[in-house]
């Protein structure tokens, strides 16, 4: 008998019913989820310590990016926005 995947079957996620799951997922490569803010489409990426809001998926250099996470040069957790070539701390 064939193991049939689960997301080949439409409906097989329960999205609207409170549900718990142990385990620990770990991310070989960069994971997008997409997203959408004021109008713009933005993809949300989850990389390594940092999550990132992305005007192009897969490119994380770009002015106007926002992450959030640890700040390698001072260890404090903050966001950040990708400004003249370089992440800058972005306050609101």
């Amino acid at each position: 008998m064939n193991k049939i995947s689960a997301k080949q079957i439409e409906g097989v996620v329960d999205t609207k019913t409170p549900q718990s799951i142990e385990g620990e997922k770990t991310f070989m490569n960069p994971t997008l989820f997409q997203n959408t803010f004021n109008n713009a489409v933005y993809t949300m990426c989850i990389d390594g310590s940092f999550v990132y809001w992305l005007q192009t998926p897969g490119v994380f250099d770009f002015d106007g990016n926002k992450r959030l996470g640890i700040n390698p040069m001072n260890g404090q957790f903050g966001l950040q926005m990708f400004q003249f070539g370089q992440w800058v701390n972005f306050n609101f």
